[in-house]
């Protein structure tokens, strides 16, 4: 999701009135209250101005992954302010949840594709 101009409420009612009960955000806009999306947030904890650590993406690529495993109707969603530092950010996490989750055959189009198909949804 992308909180553009930080509009968190929408992207809450949004997540809130297409997956109430079964979305988890993993948080990369620093000033998120605690309470928002149902308290359902991971934050991230990682200074988005630094190259992030193997060990760092895999983290997150495991904790999302145990998030989706727990239900199949489970949703995981990365939340942004559309700001380029952390819109490079959200790409590298989910390219890398993408290659994750894998079994070796994912293709750099294939995760580009996936992900700006994901924005056009969160976005509409």
């Amino acid at each position: 999701c992308e909180v553009g101009g930080g509009n968190v409420a929408e992207a809450q009612q949004w997540l809130a009135d297409r997956y109430k009960g079964r979305f988890m955000v993993w948080n990369l806009i620093a000033d998120i209250s605690e309470t928002s999306f149902d308290n359902q947030v991971q934050y991230t904890k990682y200074d988005p101005r630094e190259t992030p650590k193997l060990e760092d993406l895999l983290r997150l690529c495991y904790s999302m992954r145990s998030w989706l495993d727990c239900d199949e109707d489970n949703v995981a969603a990365v939340v942004t302010d559309g700001s380029p530092l952390l819109l490079s950010w959200s790409v590298l996490l989910l390219g890398s949840f993408l290659v994750y989750t894998s079994n070796g055959d994912v293709t750099i189009p294939s995760v580009f594709g996936t992900i700006h198909n994901a924005r056009r949804v969160a976005s509409g």
